[in-house]
């Protein structure tokens, strides 16, 4: 007598089960991937505000240096080109100190510029001066303006090697004390992503 042999039949009930254990399997992969991927976001977003932090601590750093260097020049009786001529010389020292003063390494620059290269390179547009006196100013669209009451202008540029670079730009007066006409952080971009989140992991609100 033959043996019947055996089958195995899909009722309904193991047909759902092999769905829900089908669609737990996809939503596991999608919640490790979306994990891995705000892990990732997380970190870079650390790294950014690190740099921020960084090069911030380097133009306060700075400034706090220029503020003294022009208090101790002034003490001392030096006021006008005297005062410029202090700080163009210690610039590269103050540089120095600024950046040591970071938490992360830097590339820093600091000179001194010309009051024109000052407002050209803060973006400062509006009058520009004809005559030998102010009275003489008129608008001229598109013109820097003369800053007659500045001896001098410090461009300071401080970099990280993520990309993070904060420009200074301040005007050196002639009673000692100083102006910040620009302070502009920007960050490079980089094209190249860590990976895209492919589920937020909640229903979109619409």
């Amino acid at each position: 007598m033959a043996k019947s042999r055996g089958s195995v039949r899909m009722g309904p009930i193991s047909l759902f089960a092999l769905i829900i254990i089908l669609c737990l399997a996809v939503m596991a992969v999608l919640a490790v991937t979306t994990a891995q991927a705000s892990y990732t976001l997380t970190q870079r977003q650390a790294a950014a505000a690190e740099e921020a932090y960084a090069v911030e601590t380097a133009g306060q750093r700075l400034l706090g240096s220029l503020d003294a260097e022009l208090a101790a020049a002034h003490g001392a009786g030096a006021t006008g080109p005297g005062a410029m001529a202090a700080v163009e010389q210690a610039l590269p020292r103050l540089a120095e100190e600024a950046k040591e003063a970071a938490p992360l390494p830097l590339t820093a620059s600091a000179s001194a510029v010309s009051t024109d290269r000052a407002a050209s390179l803060a973006g400062i547009v509006g009058v520009g001066r004809t005559g030998e006196e102010p009275a003489d100013a008129i608008p001229v669209e598109g013109v820097t303006p003369l800053l007659d009451d500045a001896r001098g202008a410090v461009s300071a540029s401080f970099a990280t090697e993520g990309g993070r670079t904060l420009d200074v730009v301040i005007a050196i007066r002639d009673d000692g004390s100083y102006e910040i006409l620009s302070w502009k952080a920007t960050t490079e971009w980089n094209e190249e992503g860590a990976g895209e989140t492919l589920w937020s992991g909640s229903p979109s609100l619409g």
